[in-house]
């Protein structure tokens, strides 16, 4: 088995760190500051313990054998609200312990640390959001949540690999003018990510930051001038020292009939550059390009008809994509559909785009389907990645139930020299509940990764846990 070579030890950036602590430091604070009397804050602690054996617990093309873990999740949130405010806070941690395939019995530690503090204050006229958020995952033991994906993510959430991942996110968001005549909104995020350990030169250290912001002037009652104006940079640690900075400055039109057909129309201008280090120099590209985007919508007794066109730029040019969608409300079900084609400058095929979301109840549980199709511009070659999460809940009993999830997510890369990636993830679970306080869980999962020219990563895994929420406020 040949083993990667370490790379060299990466820049600290301590900066993600610092201003997390102070936003941290900060929100309680302000969450107090001219607040009504908090109606009765919200505390409570949820535990989940359990047994766990894998035939490949680290995710390797070799799996050394079976393990068998012990796990507790310990989870806490505090959340207080008043009329126009809301604080939550939430935090949690992993400790487990066990006998691994591949050496002895090893001692207990911490794993998989997080915590989020979240902060609103919410007015007739204004609104303003904070948010905060820091997390360490194994990324060798990461798991997909399926059902969460919205087909537009990071490919590098499909890379199997030794060490760990630290991330910082930062948000603040403001709203002024909501019931005027005049509307301003500005959204500020800051991301920091941080790999040690890996191996893959495709994990690398970056800092993303974006600020945008946007005024909305009435003209009429039922139409809007829109003025934004949006910046995104993207500091990356790889060979290159990549260095990527977009900004797009459009102008438009809303407006509303009352018929409930809703047509909104904006025309800009983008400017992207990445500089990169190539042959011992630092050298920069440019691309400049028009801008636009037309929607609109009508709405229906049962739901809502859109469709959309628009064109922007990315690192791979312009791409322009046409999508129709259609949201249903029917007696036993609901559907949020959505299809459309793309095409862009690096590509020369037209690529179908698309989601889908169903739900249909059933006397005894529930089916869900997801599934989305969407193409994002990377710093070598434009990717198509395509999610999918079929759910399935059926209660046995008043005080059991048995679930299915079935989920897949895959990336396809435009330039055929590149890597593409595939997961799949099938589990079965049996739930009952022991008490009006404990649930207990049984289940087995079987995961598959693949990369190109590589071998499978496969893992079969049977757990077992108990959980329980206790209550600390009120």
């Amino acid at each position: 088995m040949t083993t990667a070579a370490r790379r060299p030890e990466r820049r600290s950036r301590p900066r993600g760190a610092l201003t997390l602590a102070v936003v941290l430091y900060a929100l309680p604070a302000a969450a107090q500051q001219g607040a009504e009397t908090v109606p009765g804050p919200v505390l409570r602690l949820d535990v989940t313990s359990g047994v766990t054996a894998s035939d490949n617990i680290d995710r390797e093309r070799e799996p050394a054998g079976t393990s068998v873990l012990s796990q507790t999740n310990l989870r806490a949130t505090y959340d207080a609200r008043t009329r126009t405010e809301r604080l939550t806070i939430s935090g949690g941690v992993q400790l487990e312990f066990g006998a691994y395939a591949d050496e002895e019995i090893a001692d207990p530690g911490l794993k998989s640390p997080f915590l989020r503090v979240a902060y609103q204050r919410r007015t007739r006229s204004a609104q303003l959001s904070l948010d905060a958020a820091y997390s360490v995952v194994d990324v060798g033991r990461e798991r997909v949540e399926f059902e969460d994906l919205d087909g537009d993510g990071d490919p590098d959430d499909l890379i199997l690999d030794r060490g760990t991942r630290a991330a910082t996110r930062l948000g603040a968001g403001l709203v002024l003018g909501r019931d005027g005549p005049a509307t301003y909104s500005a959204e500020l995020g800051y991301a920091d990510t941080r790999y040690s350990d890996t191996t893959d030169p495709d994990l690398n250290d970056s800092v993303t930051l974006t600020f945008d912001q946007g005024l909305s002037l009435a003209l009429t009652r039922t139409t809007r001038l829109l003025l934004d104006l949006d910046y995104r940079e993207r500091d990356e640690d790889d060979a290159e020292e990549t260095f990527e900075s977009n900004i797009a400055a459009t102008v438009g039109l809303s407006h509303a009939w009352n018929t409930g057909l809703s047509v909104s129309a904006r025309l800009g201008y983008s400017v992207e550059e990445i500089t990169r280090t190539r042959g011992g120099a630092r050298s920069t590209e440019r691309q400049d390009a028009p801008v636009f985007s037309m929607s609109l919508s009508q709405q229906r007794p049962n739901g809502e008809i859109t469709a959309s066109l628009s064109r922007q730029l990315g690192e791979q040019g312009t791409r322009t994509t046409l999508r129709f969608g259609r949201a249903l409300e029917l007696p036993r079900s609901s559907l949020d559909a959505s299809l459309g084609i793309t095409a862009g400058e690096s590509d020369d095929d037209l690529r179908l785009v698309g989601n889908l979301a169903y739900s249909r109840p059933t006397p005894r549980g529930a089916l869900t389907l997801r599934l989305s199709q969407q193409v994002s511009s990377d710093e070598d070659t434009d990717i198509l990645s395509t999610t999918a999460n079929l759910g399935y809940r059926h209660e046995l009993s008043r005080l059991s139930q048995v679930s299915l999830s079935l989920g897949l997510a895959a990336t396809d890369a435009v330039d055929p020299d590149e890597t593409d990636r595939q997961r799949t993830s099938l589990q079965v679970a049996y739930s009952r509940r022991l008490t009006e306080d404990w649930n207990f869980n049984l289940g087995l999962r079987h995961s598959t990764s693949r990369e190109t020219g590589l071998d499978p990563i496969i893992e079969n895994a049977v757990f077992a846990t108990v959980s329980r929420r206790f209550d600390l406020l009120p």
